[in-house]
């Protein structure tokens, strides 16, 4: 299977499906305290809320957000960090002992919008 194949694997998958990849990868990469929001325990299925994912390392809280959504995709993950900063603000967590990672199998994000949304980050 190369490249080319994965990437399409990856764009089929459902909404559930694809949180539930990304919190393996989570996991894999030493994130251990996952707890999914965003999905049901015993499904592929999706819920509302923000963040989709928490989770808390050493020194972080960390929000984590996926989406599938391919149009307006700035927007959408302009709206998402907004909404998981006040979350933040509203638990009174310091936004500097923050960490927000964002999962997207868009890949109609152009560079000024990249931009555009790590300059509201900061």
């Amino acid at each position: 299977m190369d490249v080319l194949d994965i990437k399409s694997k990856i764009i089929q998958l459902s909404p559930g499906e694809f949180q539930n990849m990304c919190n393996e990868i989570l996991y894999r990469q030493g994130y251990k305290n996952i707890n999914q929001l965003g999905s049901h325990t015993v499904s592929n299925k999706t819920t509302k809320g923000t963040p989709d994912t928490f989770a808390r390392n050493e020194d972080k809280y960390i929000a984590v957000e996926y989406t599938t959504q391919t149009h307006e995709i700035a927007d959408k993950i302009e709206n998402d960090i907004y909404k998981c900063i006040k979350v933040f603000k509203d638990a009174k967590i310091d936004v500097k002992d923050t960490k927000i990672i964002y999962f997207h199998t868009s890949s109609n994000l152009k560079l000024e919008d990249f931009k555009r949304v790590e300059k509201n980050c900061d």
